[in-house]
């Protein structure tokens, strides 16, 4: 996975099986690989969530927030940013 920031600040380290850390401003950009299975849950304070993936929604689904299943789910992804986008895209 390679996070990038909008506003071009570097992001915090991080492993594969780490939540991602929280940007508090900025938009992010995750570049995942097409076999990805994950417990997907995004939210963004004021931006849009867009997903080059399909997911299995759990609960509610709204422009700002998504919560659900990548691939068969599995390790939570956790990704959050107060002010920008989140777009999850294919490698």
């Amino acid at each position: 996975m390679v996070p990038r920031t909008d506003t071009g600040k570097p992001p915090p380290s991080f492993s594969h099986h780490e939540n991602l850390p929280t940007w508090e401003e900025g938009g992010i950009t995750l570049r995942l690989p097409d076999d990805l299975s994950a417990d997907l849950d995004a939210h963004t304070g004021d931006g849009r969530i867009t997903l080059d993936f399909p997911v299995t929604v759990a609960g509610s689904i709204s422009p700002s927030s998504v919560r659900g299943k990548l691939g068969a789910g599995g390790p939570p992804l956790r990704v959050q940013t107060g002010d920008g986008s989140i777009h999850l895209q294919r490698l």
